[in-house]
């Protein structure tokens, strides 16, 4: 999922995903990693309209995602489960995600909180979402990024 909405936040354009900058040895040997394209996988004029539309589903459909000083681009999950054929329902019943990136104009972070069974609610928007919200709003504040909205 992440490797999906990273391809929409870079102008369409899949990347192979890596984790480290670069590595290094006892003896100090340094190995760097630079990013890897595998091939532009919807037209950056798509990607542009996906972004537009994953704001909107941030700041019109989740308010407990929303933040008071950045856009996010993001979408909320809830999954239903199933006991022997017949669908679970109230809390501590569904898997619940939420993922989303930003700044909007210039991804620098991708984030994937994802709850099985939240006993609090069922629902992501009172579960994963939050969450969520708060490691948006750390990272935005650690890496320093001026407000956009």
């Amino acid at each position: 999922m992440i490797t999906a909405i990273a391809a929409i936040a870079n102008d369409g354009v899949l990347m192979q995903p890596y984790v480290v900058k670069y590595t290094e040895s006892s003896d100090g040997t340094k190995t760097e990693y630079e990013p890897e394209i595998i091939r532009q996988v919807v037209t950056k004029e798509t990607a542009d309209t996906m972004v537009a539309m994953l704001t909107a589903v941030i700041e019109q459909g989740i308010p407990t995602a929303v933040l008071d000083d950045h856009y996010v681009a993001g979408k909320s999950g809830t999954a239903q489960t199933y006991k022997w054929g017949k669908a679970l329902t109230g809390p501590g019943t569904t898997i619940t995600s939420f993922i989303g990136f930003g700044p909007i104009d210039d991804p620098q972070f991708i984030i994937l909180t994802k709850l099985d069974y939240p006993k609090t609610s069922e629902w992501c928007t009172a579960t994963a979402a939050p969450v969520g919200k708060e490691v948006l709003d750390f990272l935005y504040d650690y890496y320093n990024i001026p407000p956009d909205k």
